[in-house]
């Protein structure tokens, strides 16, 4: 079976049916249970609740007061989309990865079907969708998504000005943008994939580097130092220790478990393998072919060795780091599926249209019901995924007696032993504080103030030891099947306390 390279309507038709199936993987997505404590998606949002409550659009913090570890583009992101949608909600939180993964897939389209041809990139677009990182990625509430369609960018912005000569400014704004989503990595990321240049020079037609770089700078380091300078002026030492110290190098130098860089090397190609599967597997032999069997016309071979430097460097890079988790070898999945596309396309390419079509058809519904399965009854049944979904029977006996804008109106102070996620379900970012701290909160206020605590009874015994007129007095108790428990309380003043009951008392 012949396929064309790409006329104008093929190609509208192929970048029709991506995002059909991006539409169909979101959707499916969006309508599974909440996971928002897998993977601490929750602190992200709080990040972004604190934007559009508080306006801390510089520096962002948790509940637990602590300065976000990233730059801030994904949660400015988030929040310009909760503006437009008319509030923080599930959709807007995971509309950027969407779109973010989206892009990838369309990006793949668009520069690969030049040079391996239209068909073998719209298979690579499908398999980035369809694998089991990309129906993650496409809506996760972290910077993942955002990063690696960033970096895949640079990287490709890179290639094209390495073919071209010129187009250098646009790769580094790309990388600046990049920088702000998750540091400055993308620097490295980017350009491994200029290996290929090196590379090429064996086949007698090499094709050097060519091009200027210090506007490109000026303009990465005006933005990236630009942001850094302006959060730095607004938090201080706390900044620096977080972002540089704990974040950049702490993650650099050793993780949480004490591992030290290079010590688990082998971790990065296997995650890639795992969870770009069936796809890592033609992904894998696209490599082996590079070397073995390289493309006879020169734009098709370059990019194939500027895709598999890329991807191999990157796995290097990568392991090399000793903070290690799945999410982060992302960037690389792009190339992969690039080059599985091609080799996807070998092999149907001699099939009859309907049978091709019928392994599509059933690949196209073994993965979504795969996929359903997982994100609509496995998932939900961790222990953590599980308590958290519970809880939303707190938030509604909460929503029911005292309206719709609890959490601010009345406010809720939140006891450094209360979980972040019920600040998300509540759609509030507020430092949690000591019980001590609480209690003092609630005297200033007692009308316009409750409090969410794991024990209301140790709130009633400091109140009681302070020797205070009032008590505390339990509202609410919401008890999780393991066990675990959340109460609101109040104070009631003395002299209130033989009062007729306060509008919080109505049901």
């Amino acid at each position: 079976m012949a396929y064309p390279d790409a006329d104008r309507r093929a190609l509208r038709n192929v970048l029709l049916v991506v995002v059909a199936i991006w539409v169909a993987v979101f959707a499916l997505r969006l309508a599974a249970p909440s996971n928002m404590v897998d993977n601490d998606q929750f602190l992200s949002a709080s990040y972004v609740i604190d934007i559009t409550e508080n306006g801390a659009w510089l520096v962002q913090r948790d509940a637990a007061g602590d300065i976000a570890s990233k730059p801030p583009l994904h949660p400015w992101l988030c929040a310009i989309a909760a503006i437009v949608t008319g509030g923080v909600s599930e959709f807007s939180l995971r509309l950027p990865s969407a779109l973010a993964v989206l892009g990838v897939a369309v990006l793949i389209v668009l520069v690969g079907r030049a040079r391996f041809g239209l068909i073998p990139s719209a298979i690579g677009a499908a398999a980035l969708l369809l694998s089991p990182m990309g129906i993650k990625q496409v809506a996760l509430v972290r910077t993942d998504p955002l990063f690696g369609l960033l970096v895949f960018g640079t990287a490709i912005g890179a290639f094209l000005a390495w073919e071209s000569g010129r187009g250098w400014m646009r790769v580094w704004i790309i990388a600046a943008l990049s920088t702000i989503t998750k540091g400055p990595l993308v620097v490295v990321l980017g350009a491994l994939g200029l290996l290929a240049a090196w590379w090429e020079k064996r086949t007698g037609r090499p094709l050097p580097v060519r091009g200027g770089h210090i506007a490109g700078v000026a303009v990465f380091v005006l933005i990236a130092g630009g942001w850094f300078a302006l959060a730095w002026a607004d938090a201080g030492r706390a900044f620096i220790d977080k972002v540089i110290f704990d974040e950049l190098l702490g993650h650099a130098v050793t993780s949480p478990r004490g591992d030290f860089p290079g010590t688990k090397i082998y971790r990065a190609p296997l995650y890639l393998m795992a969870r770009f599967l069936p796809w890592s597997v033609f992904a894998a032999i696209a490599v082996w072919r590079v070397f073995r069997d390289p493309s006879p016309d020169d734009s098709a071979r370059r990019l194939e060795r500027f895709l598999t430097c890329y991807m191999l460097g990157g796995m290097v890079l990568f392991g090399l780091a000793p903070h290690m988790r799945p999410d982060i070898i992302y960037p690389l999945i792009p190339a992969a599926a690039m080059l599985a596309g091609r080799e996807v396309e070998r092999l149907v390419h001699a099939l009859r249209p309907r049978t091709t079509a019928a392994l599509a058809v059933l690949t196209l519904a073994g993965v979504l019901g795969g996929a359903y399965a997982y994100y609509h009854h496995q998932q939900p049944k961790h222990p953590r995924i599980a308590r958290s979904l519970e809880m939303r029977t707190l938030i509604d006996d909460l929503r029911a007696r005292f309206g719709p804008h609890v959490g601010a109106d009345p406010e809720i102070v939140f006891v450094d032993d209360t979980p972040g996620i019920l600040q998300h379900y509540l759609r509030v970012r507020r430092t949690r504080v000591t019980h001590e701290h609480a209690l003092t909160l609630l005297a200033e206020d007692p009308d316009r103030r409750l409090v969410a605590v794991v024990d209301a009874e140790s709130l009633a015994t400091l109140w009681t030891l302070r020797g205070a007129p009032g008590r505390i007095e339990t509202l609410l108790t919401w008890r999780a099947e393991d066990g675990g428990q959340i109460q609101i309380a109040r104070l009631v003043p003395a002299t209130a306390e033989h009062d007729a009951p306060s509008r919080h008392d109505a049901d």
